[in-house]
């Protein structure tokens, strides 16, 4: 029986983020519209934006100001199934929302140029 995703693994220049489950990854690209015409066919394109959103585990070894200042990093996204997404040039989003309690973290949102999969 084929396997699903389940763990995916985010790293920044080739550090390893300590994510809690449900991280998720937009690779962006091409998005297309109609443009009505007297012949039907024709689009027009621009390009969307990546995104990876993922909740972080906060211990004493996170810094938030490190990834409030992150700009032109190479995210990359692993799934357990063997899909690999790297979002070069990336860029943090916004400062990192910290939450306490049993479920607190970090909520953590990095966009860039559309995702390149590896294979």
């Amino acid at each position: 029986m084929p396997k699903a995703i389940g763990i995916v693994k985010i790293k920044l220049d080739g550090s390893l983020l300590h994510s809690k489950p449900g991280a998720s990854i937009d690779p962006g690209g091409p998005v297309r519209q109609a443009v009505e015409s007297d012949q039907p066919g024709f689009f027009s394109e621009t390009r969307r934006t990546s995104r990876i959103e993922c909740d972080l585990v906060v211990d004493a070894a996170f810094s938030a100001d490190a990834l409030r200042r992150a700009d032109d990093v190479t995210a990359t996204f692993e799934t357990d199934t063997g899909q690999v997404w790297v979002v070069n040039h990336a860029w943090v989003v916004e400062p990192p929302v910290i939450t306490g309690g049993t479920n607190g973290g970090a909520r953590l949102i990095l966009e860039g140029p559309p995702a390149q999969e590896m294979k």
